[in-house]
């Protein structure tokens, strides 16, 4: 879901994975450790640096360092790993980068106001599923909300106005998660029996029934290009799907049931929290 917020410290257990699938990482080599160093700066002013900055060093042991008083940073990570800023009231540019060769990384900080939630109110009332409803995805854009329900329908909604616009059938049981494509042409829905179903929403037709969970999907995640499906359940799997072909690419097992996915955005790395 690429536009659910993952606040995955707040997860009891993650696991990080490097797929080893192809146009997802490399593969045939062992990644090495290796001296990373950098500096972030401010954007309007790129002879000042950013203090504070915490960056995070995925990669299989996963670390983070702070920029010092001028910005700069050096810390130790493996070639694979990506290198993500954060600091709250700012942005930056790029969002992330691999290691790979490089050496020096260097990253633009530009300020970000934060949303102020202090006079939000209700805008609309969806009032048209009959039982709970159990899942809700915004589509690219922000144009559709999709709902799914304990009624085992699907109902695609105007954000603008709250009209409802489509209403789609074919689960035998209660919907719990669902995600629109990075394009926003589809949508995946999983259920509690642990059937998936990927719909062209605008038609309205299904395109796609994908099989293998024994039990309640916990959450759907496309890669960031679209071609992929990440699923897991509370059968304590993680399945990554081909679209093109509805096939199972990967699965992983893990000791409990899974809670949630989540790719990075050059899809090289997927994470699992339980």
């Amino acid at each position: 879901m690429t536009r659910k917020s993952r606040c995955i410290l707040l997860i009891l257990g993650l696991v990080l994975f490097l797929l080893p699938l192809s146009g997802c990482g490399p593969s045939g080599s062992v990644p090495e450790q290796t001296v990373v160093s950098g500096r972030v700066v401010l954007g309007e002013d790129q002879t000042t640096g950013l203090a504070g900055v915490s960056l995070l060093i995925v990669d299989e042991e996963g670390s983070q360092v702070e920029t010092d008083a001028e910005g700069y940073y050096k810390t130790t990570a493996l070639s694979t790993a990506l290198i993500i800023p954060r600091k709250t009231g700012f942005k930056f540019t790029p969002e992330q980068q691999g290691v790979g060769e490089k050496q020096e990384l260097k990253f633009l900080a530009l300020p970000w106001e934060e949303t102020d939630f202090s006079n939000w109110g209700t805008q609309f009332s969806f009032a048209s599923h009959s039982d709970r409803v159990g899942a809700i995805a915004f589509s690219p854009g922000d144009q559709y909300i999709a709902s799914g329900s304990d009624d085992r329908t699907i109902r695609i909604w105007r954000a603008n106005d709250g009209q409802i616009v489509r209403t789609m059938t074919g689960h035998t049981s209660a919907i719990k998660a669902m995600a629109f494509s990075p394009q926003g042409q589809y949508l995946a829905s999983g259920a509690k029996d642990g059937g998936i179903i990927i719909w062209n929403w605008e038609t309205g037709q299904e395109v796609i029934a994908l099989t293998g969970h024994t039990d309640l999907i916990t959450d759907l995640e496309w890669s960031p290009d679209g071609t992929k499906l990440a699923s897991s359940g509370w059968d304590k799997k993680i399945r990554v799907w081909d679209f093109a072909t509805g096939s199972e690419i990967r699965s992983f097992s893990n000791k409990s049931w899974v809670r949630t996915v989540a790719w990075s955005q050059d899809g090289r790395f997927l994470f699992s929290g339980g």
